[in-house]
């Protein structure tokens, strides 16, 4: 029951953020900034509070999934999710993310999250070990990056 209940927020949470970066004129700016700084200055963007309020809702977001982590668990090491940060740049890569900024969604990210759970639970059905299930993870990131620098170099022409 307790499982539901934190999947049910991380829910909502995805969805209202969303409706930020979708819907509203913060959301416009982030996006604006990711893309090229200088344009979005040259716009109107005030690029201080948009980078204010990036930090401090990240921060905000790493420290809920602080408690939600210690919480179903009822221990909180800070160690837990140490070398993770590949996984999260290549789900946030496979889910159409653009690493050189502006272009990216959260149904995207979670849809990425998604297919490389997929990939990690499939390489532990075969038995594959654990060094080459992050060489595999970093081989789809490499392609990933290189598709998405593919696609916005077309776009440019």
């Amino acid at each position: 029951m307790e499982h539901g209940l934190v999947v049910d927020r991380k829910g909502a949470l995805a969805l209202a953020v969303h409706f930020v970066l979708r819907h509203t004129l913060v959301g416009r700016s982030i996006y604006a900034l990711g893309g090229d700084a200088e344009a979005a200055r040259r716009v109107g963007f005030d690029l201080r509070r948009t980078t204010f309020f990036v930090y401090g809702a990240a921060g905000a977001l790493a420290g809920f999934a602080g408690l939600l982590h210690g919480g179903m668990i009822w221990l909180a090491n800070p160690r837990d999710f140490a070398g993770l940060e590949l996984d999260v740049i290549a789900a946030v890569v496979l889910g159409g993310a653009s690493i050189f900024g502006g272009r990216g969604s959260v149904l995207g990210t979670l849809l990425g999250v998604f297919m490389l759970v997929m990939v990690n639970n499939s390489l532990i059905i075969m038995k594959i070990d654990t060094t080459w299930q992050r060489v595999v993870v970093g081989a789809i990131v490499i392609v990933a990056t290189a598709m998405t620098a593919w696609r916005d170099r077309k776009r440019r022409i």
